[in-house]
This record gives C-alpha cells, sequence and structure tokens, in this order.
C-alpha cells in the first residue's frame, strides 16, 4: 500500500470513530434526560413520604403527650 491509500483508509476510520462518538454523545444525552425525569419522580415521592413521617411523629408525639397526661391524672 502506498501512502494515501493508507491516508485515505486513517480518514475513514476517523469518520467512523467522529460518527460513533456523535452517536454516544446523543445516547447520552438521551439517557440523562430519562434520569433526570426518574429522579423528579423519586424526589416527588420523597417529599411525599416526608410530610406522611412528620405527620405520624406528631400524631405518636400528641398521642404519648396525652397517655403521658392522663397516667399523671392531668385530666
Amino acid at each position: 500500500m502506498d501512502n494515501s491509500a493508507r491516508i485515505t483508509k486513517v480518514e475513514v476510520e476517523v469518520d467512523n470513530v467522529k460518527r460513533d462518538i456523535d452517536r454516544l454523545y446523543g445516547a447520552i444525552d438521551r439517557l440523562r434526560e430519562h434520569m433526570d425525569k426518574g429522579f423528579s419522580e423519586v424526589r416527588r415521592e420523597i417529599a411525599v413520604n416526608t410530610r406522611w413521617l412528620v405527620g405520624l411523629t406528631l400524631a405518636n408525639t400528641a398521642m404519648i403527650l396525652g397517655l403521658s397526661g392522663r397516667l399523671l391524672g392531668l385530666y
């Protein structure tokens, strides 16, 4: 093979690599969007669970205080 044939072969390989890199960037962008959507759903669920946790903690605290008051004869 002479030099021009080798250069042509290298140029074709470089073009193939560039095309593959562009496809990978596109796939990474799509994956990032998908993950962002998934994480937004997880954040929303965490917010709901946190509200439940706070509500249940307040209810348990009120119950314990009420039972303690009843046992101590405060009412």
